[in-house]
């Protein structure tokens, strides 16, 4: 657990529940020019009256006592504070502003400092034993990270956090998720007053990547930087949304996921699993298409996590990092980067990679320019590679390929072995089907064979009868292997 501090005296605290997280304390200026702080009931955290009320799961989440509930009509996500820790919260609140002073003016200008000093700071202000100083170190997140959206960053199953104007906020949790498909959002308890109150967590949060809301920049989609968790952010002002400014959060969540763990899910069948290992490690191609949430980064993460050793030297490219490297592992992340003038994107990347010494599996996290040109070269010359793509069938992938700005020739298009089209079914994510792309002997043409059809064959047990390369390849280990007795 360490924070970060720079030159333009912005501080990163990181911490782990369960997983990594972190958060950004506001420049001293900043925090009392821009951010009201007020006592623990700025929180607002309004519980409404169930009846007949279920609660499903109760969790820990830094100062708060998290609660599922569910009555007959809606599913509920509660954050009180820990009653455990209750009144010792007020009391720290009582001389939060005393507390921020006496912790930004003790920060040595330096790049990293340790737990251990950050621990020391707030140890110096109260002199309390270590469960209070966890709570003072909470709180101090909260209050200088994103105020009362703060224990919704922190939690690990809330995947994204939507507001649209003053009220209630809305969540999506993945453990609610998993009991129910048929829910999308869920209410919360946490209330925003109204629109001051929305605007100004607008700013405190556009103003982690150091950019504003105002009426000639109403609209921001941004990503926070890796320390901050490399959430996405979509943020509509006033001048556009009228009396409903709007924030959606959705989290960086680096939860590994398997293969196994997609079978559990019905995502897809056991054989269809066994057809994509195979494919990786012959170093085939696989496009994975779909509409957005259809789980395509999700499958993508879950092949690589089960299927690519880690003494493969891979090459992941990604404008939002979403895929986990193996830390034991030869795995290399590139990531596009924009600095006023200076601009590096994912066609550039892709062109690099193929100078490094990457010769197995080249991934890219979302294919849509020109850096499918590179990404077929890379397949000429023998690499494998995975990628995702926004298409609702193997037609409109290709023809979008084949269109301005990627412009792809048919030859090119033949380099790809297979396209996975996934799809939402039931309020569940699904692999809908998967087709080969097989060239032919005549120029300017491809076939297309569907090798797997959810609604037709589930199991997925005519996979390997059908598939064009398993056949090609067992033809050609037998030609190997009489060969070999011949000789």
């Amino acid at each position: 657990m360490k924070i970060f501090f720079n030159k333009n005296n912005f501080i990163f605290l990181k911490k782990i529940f369960p997983i990594t997280h972190y958060f950004t304390l506001e420049r001293k200026l900043i925090i009392h020019e821009n951010v009201s702080f007020n006592t623990g009931k700025d929180l607002d955290l309004e519980i409404k009256s169930f009846n007949d009320n279920e609660i499903l799961s109760e969790y820990n989440v830094g100062l708060y006592r998290v609660k599922l509930v569910k009555n007959s009509e809606e599913y509920r996500y509660i954050a009180e504070y820990n009653p455990a820790f209750k009144d010792k919260i007020e009391k720290i609140y009582n001389e939060i502003d005393k507390l921020i002073n006496y912790f930004i003016m003790r920060l040595p200008d330096k790049r990293v400092i340790d737990e251990i000093n950050a621990r020391k700071i707030i140890r110096e202000y109260f002199g309390k034993n270590d469960q209070d100083i966890d709570l003072v170190y909470n709180i101090l997140k909260e209050e200088l990270g994103y105020k009362k959206l703060q224990v919704l960053i922190d939690d690990p199953y809330v995947e994204d956090v939507s507001i649209s104007g003053p009220g209630y906020v809305w969540i999506r949790h993945s453990y609610i998720y998993s009991m129910d498909p048929n829910i999308d959002l869920v209410k919360t308890n946490i209330y925003i007053r109204d629109n001051e109150e929305l605007i100004r967590l607008q700013q405190i949060i556009a103003n982690k990547v150091g950019r504003a809301v105002s009426y000639t920049n109403p609209i921001l989609d941004i990503q926070l930087p890796l320390e901050e968790g490399g959430h996405r952010i979509h943020i509509t002002g006033q001048a556009v949304s009228y009396e409903r400014p709007e924030i959606v959060i959705r989290k960086n969540i680096m939860r590994k996921v398997s293969v196994e763990d997609l079978i559990r899910r019905e995502m897809l069948p056991r054989n269809l699993a066994e057809y994509f290992r195979k494919l990786i490690m012959r170093k085939g191609s696989l496009i994975i298409a779909g509409p957005p949430g259809s789980g395509k980064t999700t499958l993508l993460r879950a092949l690589l996590n089960s299927f690519v050793p880690k003494d493969w030297k891979v090459v992941i490219i990604e404008d939002t990092p979403e895929i986990e490297i193996p830390p034991d592992s030869s795995w290399v992340r590139y990531t596009t980067f924009e600095n006023g003038v200076i601009k590096i994107d994912q066609y550039m990347l892709t062109k690099a990679a193929l100078r490094s010494s990457a010769n197995r599996l080249i991934v890219i996290g979302e294919t849509r320019g020109s850096e499918a040109r590179v990404l077929a070269q890379a397949l000429n010359m023998g690499l494998g590679a995975l990628t995702t793509f926004h298409g609702g069938s193997t037609k409109e992938v290709i023809v979008r390929l084949m269109s301005p700005p990627i412009s792809l020739r048919i030859y090119q298009i033949s380099t790809i072995q297979a396209v996975a089209v996934l799809a939402i079914h039931n309020n569940r994510r699904i692999v809908r089907y998967v087709d080969e792309i097989i060239p032919t002997q005549k120029p300017g043409s491809i076939k297309i064979r569907r090798i797997y059809d959810r609604d037709k064959d589930p199991y997925g047990e005519k996979i390997f009868v059908k598939s064009y390369y398993e056949n090609k390849d067992f033809m050609k280990r037998s030609i190997e292997i009489i060969t070999s007795k011949q000789d």
